[in-house]
């Protein structure tokens, strides 16, 4: 990870992304975590060096977080989690998937076919998606995100 990378969450609420420069957003959906805490100290050595160099006044342990996120928590996360976000309403998926979309740009700040793909391939083939996407004229190696504007209503 970039030490200069800036975290953000996005205005629903939905996710927590970053981007380093050069590389692709990275997104993570906040149902999937789990747990966030103040940190301890890095193991590695290099890496803690490199920390306390680049920090500002406060010490490690008061700028830094340890997240705990991963779907193969799904099981516990049924139980502890509020169920309300488990049955969101289809106008509140639609919102959160175009979020997605908008969110997961790559170094270039376009979004990949390859996120849309993954997104309504759901066990289907691959392939009838992306004829979908050709049908449409979106077949290219790219999508520009002010194709996929979604008016708030």
């Amino acid at each position: 990870m970039d030490l200069n990378a800036h975290f953000r969450v996005d205005e629903y609420g939905f996710f927590l992304y970053w981007a380093c420069e050069g590389r692709d957003t990275i997104v993570i959906d906040l149902v999937q975590v789990w747990e966030a805490r103040p940190a301890g100290l890095p193991k590695d050595g290099r890496v803690l060096f490199e920390l306390e160099q680049r920090g500002p006044r406060e010490t490690l342990e008061e700028r830094t977080i340890w997240m705990t996120h991963g779907i193969w928590r799904n099981g516990l996360n049924d139980l502890l989690k509020n169920t309300k976000l488990r049955h969101i309403s289809y106008s509140t998926c639609l919102l959160k998937n175009w979020r997605y979309l908008c969110l997961s740009l790559n170094d270039r700040r376009k979004i990949p076919i390859k996120n849309i793909v993954k997104m309504f391939a759901s066990g289907k083939s691959d392939k009838m998606v992306q004829k979908c996407l050709s049908d449409l004229g979106l077949s290219g190696d790219k999508v520009c995100v002010l194709l996929l504007h979604m008016d708030e209503a």
